[in-house]
């Protein structure tokens, strides 16, 4: 099973993933423009997300029928809340939950805390406020998220937690790495789904030796395994229970 991580790639899926990519570089341009023009402090959450980006999730979610999977979505890394929206439309269908883990450290007014490309992007548009006042605000009005508050390598989920699908974009560390995937496994049900991103990523080889090292572990475990590279996402599904 190790060995087909790097061959098994969905290139099937490419001209899809390229179309919306095409379309997001037209399109989010003019939103911001008219949203510059109109001075709304926070833009509407999807005028900002690249359209493609939980495309994949929610592609994986039918492919695998994790509607019939019991247990809740985990997302650990929710920035401002753009994929946590998606992954809570796609839950509510099916009376699940989705479980938020985010540190929230981004002050978007405090240039100390914008370490990163993205933050330093999102600066402008929202206004000062702290990350987590634009993720709440995004997320206003979905009941079916609870969100988890606190440093990465603090995280845990309570005991009576189940899941069917855990995303995992957070710290790129490869202890952290390992402790988010560990967790997914621990809580995740047979048929579920780990979707770790930014594997195999140039900038993040950490987050790719933890991948590959966990999945070579837990082979026994796991009945399915693919690497998507287009997203840069290794996703893997727990096998069922003999």
């Amino acid at each position: 099973m190790g060995s087909a991580i790097v061959g098994s790639i969905l290139g099937a899926r490419d001209m899809s993933y390229r179309v919306s990519r095409v379309i997001d570089r037209i399109l989010r341009p003019i939103g911001r423009g008219v949203l510059k023009w109109v001075h709304l402090p926070i833009p509407e959450w999807h005028l900002k997300q690249p359209l493609a980006d939980y495309g994949f999730v929610a592609d994986c979610f039918e492919k695998h029928n994790l509607g019939d999977v019991e247990g809740d979505l985990l997302e650990i890394g929710v920035w401002v809340g753009f994929g946590t929206v998606k992954m809570a439309e796609l839950a509510k269908k099916f009376d699940k939950t989705v479980h938020a883990s985010d540190g929230f450290r981004t002050h978007f007014g405090k240039p100390e805390t914008l370490t990163s490309v993205s933050a330093r992007r999102y600066a402008r548009l929202c206004a000062g406020l702290s990350q987590r006042e634009v993720f709440d605000r995004n997320t206003a009005g979905f009941s079916n998220i609870v969100v988890h508050d606190g440093e990465h390598s603090s995280f845990e989920l309570p005991a009576t937690v189940t899941l069917c699908c855990s995303v995992i974009d957070g710290s790129h560390d490869y202890e952290d790495v390992q402790k988010y995937l560990a967790i997914s496994w621990k809580h995740l049900n047979s048929g579920g789904i780990v979707i770790l991103n930014d594997y195999q990523n140039p900038e993040t080889p950490e987050l790719t030796m933890a991948g590959d090292e966990f999945v070579q572990e837990y082979e026994a475990e796991i009945d399915y395994v693919d690497a998507y590279l287009p997203r840069r996402m290794l996703v893997f599904r727990k096998a069922s229970r003999k």
